[in-house]
């Protein structure tokens, strides 16, 4: 399947779905807005009324986060752990958080990065819904509401960004194909690096979605660039 030149809002009809009923008109727009910020806080508000985050492997990953940031202060962390230099594709927490943790209490640094999270699979849902119709979708602010999925809820938290930034990435990229240009192919490329450092379960969905749809004279995103990051594996 390829998409049209003017592929946005008539990705649809490529793909034989017909749903004008959950489609945003003119008037109900600001009804739309608010149903987005409802989902989005839905989401946020339960990280942030509580001092942990019940999610079941996040405090490995906030607890990497911490070594990598106090790696070279504390000597302790140096004996027992070794860093690697590596463009590993399971990178997202370890890329984030510990920039963060220079200003917030790990606590906090984890709450932030897990709300970005949200807000990253919520606008995800918005971006995609709108490339496919070439508006809104009162599906999108639904599907904003498995922004917990199970992975989210296992503490998957690389899992889920990547998750998140393939689907604004796939959005995007739809979008990208009614008027490409240089810099959205450099733009498109970048994410889709991204996504593989964040983790390569995204970087497989994102390969999926070209695979066989690639239209021409359209952005596709390229991983052939992988700078060399850090991350912790125990010795």
């Amino acid at each position: 399947m390829t998409l049209p030149e003017n592929s946005t809002g008539h990705v649809v009809a490529e793909f034989g779905i017909d749903a004008p009923i959950s489609l945003v008109n003119h008037q109900p727009k600001r009804q739309y807005l608010l149903a987005i910020v409802v989902v989005v806080a839905l989401g946020v508000v339960p990280l942030w009324i509580t001092r942990f985050s019940p999610l079941v492997d996040y405090p490995m990953y906030l607890a990497r986060a911490y070594v990598l940031k106090e790696y070279k202060r504390v000597e302790f962390f140096q004996t027992e752990f070794k860093r690697v230099l590596a463009p590993m594709p399971n990178l997202a927490t370890d890329m984030a958080v510990p920039p963060l943790l220079t200003i917030f209490a790990p606590e906090f640094a984890g709450k932030i990065f897990l709300s970005a999270t949200v807000i990253l699979f919520v606008f995800g849902c918005h971006i995609l819904a709108f490339a496919i119709h070439g508006r809104p979708s009162w599906l999108a602010p639904l599907c904003g509401l498995f922004a917990y999925h199970s992975a989210f809820l296992y503490g998957f938290s690389n899992f889920s960004f990547s998750f998140a930034l393939f689907l604004s990435t796939f959005g995007l990229w739809i979008l990208a194909c009614e008027k490409p240009s240089p810099a959205k192919r450099v733009g498109l490329a970048l994410l889709a690096i991204t996504i593989y450092l964040a983790h390569l379960a995204g970087l497989a969905l994102d390969s999926t979605r070209s695979q066989n749809r690639s239209p021409a004279n359209c952005a596709r995103p390229s991983t052939t660039r992988k700078p060399h990051l850090c991350s912790v594996s125990q010795s």
